[in-house]
């Protein structure tokens, strides 16, 4: 098990929508618990039987077949599930795990993106995501919840735009947690390695408890929205002191700039590009052309290091 808890990539702004959507999934999931405890009210222990037990006809039940995704129903026309299903969780470690992850990837691309555009494209995600669980299970009556669709765009958008640049900070629990360090692009593939299996294992025991399909769409169509945006996005993106990816300080432009906009731009001659790096400035590493990670960007190949160089 292992779950993401942030990035390498300095932030400018606070992600407002993020802690928002976080906040509504927390009161969202605190309604959800005082409905499964009018459920468990409501049983009878000593003429319980699991094996006949209708949970749809429950308090909680129907909240969830109410709000969430039921292939079933979408097969009737009764859509409003996908907008909705994203906000609705099973249990705390349910909602925990999906606010956990959406913390780590939502300063940086908020920060990308803008809060609009990444409020737009976060539903954006979250919907395609239940459409595609809807697709792959057309007509199975048991609802689906969680924020993982959404989220799994949030991994895709971040794979596209981060992913050669920057590194994720993770919790690996092997059993008890350490803090590791990925290169997106890595994290993403095992990721992607962890649906893959999961869909095989539902398939080989002919049970479903997670939406994997769910996931892969919404990694899927998270990708293909950001390949819009990259070339923006790296156009804002700029190396600090200590060689760590930050978003430019739009607000305060480099003399250059200010120049540039008093229209004496003429007046700043061109300077040549400098040869590219052949050591690491800081532990003096070769570096070769493989370890090129964008245009006049390197990482260095030390497992010590593994800075960025420009």
């Amino acid at each position: 098990m292992f779950i993401p808890i942030g990035d390498d990539v300095q932030k400018r702004n606070l992600p407002l929508v993020g802690i928002v959507l976080i906040i509504i999934n927390m009161m969202v999931y605190g309604y959800q618990a005082r409905l499964w405890e009018q459920t468990v009210k409501d049983i009878n222990p000593y003429t319980f039987d699991p094996r006949t037990f209708d949970f749809t006809k429950t308090p909680s039940g129907k909240f969830m077949c109410q709000w969430g995704v039921v292939p079933a129903d979408m097969a009737r026309g009764k859509t409003i599930g996908l907008f909705t299903y994203m906000f609705l969780h099973g249990d705390l470690f349910h909602v925990l795990g999906n606010m956990i992850m959406l913390w780590a990837f939502v300063g940086t691309l908020e920060n990308a993106l803008g809060a609009g555009k990444f409020l737009f494209f976060y539903l954006l995600w979250g919907i395609v995501a239940g459409a595609a669980h809807a697709a792959f299970s057309w007509g199975d009556k048991l609802p689906m919840i969680g924020a993982s669709g959404a989220v799994a765009g949030m991994i895709g958008a971040y794979f596209v735009v981060f992913g050669a640049l920057s590194k994720i900070k993770t919790l690996i629990f092997v059993p008890r947690p350490i803090k590791v360090t990925f290169p997106a692009g890595l994290y993403v593939v095992i990721w992607i390695f962890f649906q893959l299996a999961g869909l095989e294992a539902e398939a080989k025991h002919g049970q479903k408890h997670v939406a994997y399909y769910a996931h892969l769409g919404g990694a899927a169509i998270g990708a293909l929205t950001m390949a819009l945006f990259r070339r923006s996005i790296h156009s804002r993106l700029e190396l600090n002191a200590e060689g760590a990816l930050q978003f430019k300080d739009e607000l305060h432009p480099t003399k250059t700039s200010a120049l540039v906009t008093a229209g004496v731009a003429s007046t700043i001659q061109a300077v040549a590009p400098p040869p590219p790096p052949s050591r690491c400035p800081y532990c003096r590493t070769t570096l070769e052309e493989a370890h090129k990670v964008a245009d006049r960007l390197w990482r260095c190949p030390n497992e010590s290091c593994q800075r960025l160089i420009y």
